[in-house]
């Protein structure tokens, strides 16, 4: 049998073509994550919460140890872009026989059927699509010593799961899951802290705070061969996710690294430092090519207006049709931003 380090990820795709249905939501109940949603108003009547489009694809996942047998790790993934929030929901899908051999060999993940995925290993999967997404999974550690993380979100319970896991070969060939830590809370108590990087698309700009009322991006360059400009901490943002409870959309905030401050739009929609955070969306674009980053209160977008300005402001969009239900793919290139995941904070 070969070693544990050759174990692979195989994936079969499999279409299902789309779909559009209305979005009814789930009742509102009292929050108990108040401070942070900022007495956020309801979304502007200029902006109307236009129903779902769900663009389907499922793909069945399978863990092969030695390359010759499969086994299957967690069932289907099933993927659905969620309009007009800009983001992907991936939901575990379990056939029958599935679930009794996820309960005999994968047991201890304790996965049900209609799971959905918030981030694997701190990736947020709600920014990735389909594909992307599997990319992840291909790419789950497979030395036993190796901690993975992932959360979920269970609809059923209003419960947001969080655990670790190591994958391990130790029975013939068959492919086991041992569980390091788990945690349980509800979806309204429920946030997730990760370092991530705000990158003008295409270009070596990143948003930096070089004090506390300049913002602003900056080209970063690196003498130091194999290091990549994301690496420099002058560009770490601490992001903050929660779960907005009517649409399950992830709202967000940015605490700046070095200063400790949160990211806030004035009203003129400059960017600065303060104690007081604006509460954003990132909308990301239906084939994970960009995404938008809007300020949800004023609607306002954060635009680089002039190439070789590094100020970014946030504005209103004027040149798209807001009724028109893909919107987000039609934005100027002025409106587009990546967004990554850095490997660590810095205390």
């Amino acid at each position: 049998m070969d070693e544990l380090d050759s174990c692979a990820v195989h994936l079969t795709l499999v279409e299902t073509g789309g779909e559009a249905e209305s979005y009814t939501g789930e009742a509102k109940e009292p929050r108990r994550d108040d401070h942070l949603q900022q007495n956020i108003p309801e979304r502007s009547a200029s902006r109307p919460y236009r129903p779902n489009e769900k663009l389907i694809a499922r793909t069945e996942i399978f863990v092969s140890p030695n390359h010759t047998s499969e086994f299957s790790l967690m069932g289907d993934i099933e993927s659905s872009y969620i309009t007009p929030d800009g983001y992907f929901r991936h939901t575990i899908v379990f056939e029958s026989k599935q679930e009794v051999w996820n309960s005999v060999c994968y047991g201890m993940l304790k996965l049900r059927n209609g799971d959905q995925l918030l981030s694997i290993n701190n990736e947020d999967t709600t920014l990735l699509s389909h594909e992307d997404a599997l990319r992840v999974f291909e790419n789950l550690p497979s030395n036993k010593d190796e901690n993975i993380t992932m959360t979920y979100r269970r609809p059923s319970t209003r419960n947001v799961v969080d655990f670790s896991f190591e994958l391990n070969c130790s029975l013939g060939s068959a492919v086991e899951a041992r569980i390091n830590n788990e945690s349980s809370v509800p979806e309204s108590d429920w946030i997730k802290k990760s370092a991530v990087t705000i990158q003008n698309r295409g270009t070596n700009r990143y948003m930096q705070a070089l004090e506390k009322n300049c913002v602003i991006f900056k080209e970063l360059i690196s003498s130091i061969p194999g290091q990549k400009p994301k690496d420099f901490h002058i560009c770490h943002f601490t992001e903050e996710r929660w779960i907005e409870s009517n649409s399950h959309a992830m709202l967000r905030r940015y605490m700046d690294e070095e200063h400790k401050d949160y990211l806030h739009v004035t009203c003129d929609g400059n960017i600065i430092l303060s104690s007081t955070c604006s509460v954003f969306k990132l909308k990301v674009e239906r084939m994970h090519a960009f995404v938008i980053m809007e300020e949800i209160v004023t609607g306002k977008v954060l635009c680089l207006e002039d190439f070789n300005d590094c100020c970014a402001k946030f504005i209103h969009p004027t040149n798209y049709a807001a009724d028109h239900i893909n919107y987000i793919d039609h934005m100027e290139e002025k409106f587009r931003f990546k967004r990554d995941s850095v490997p660590c904070l810095r205390q």
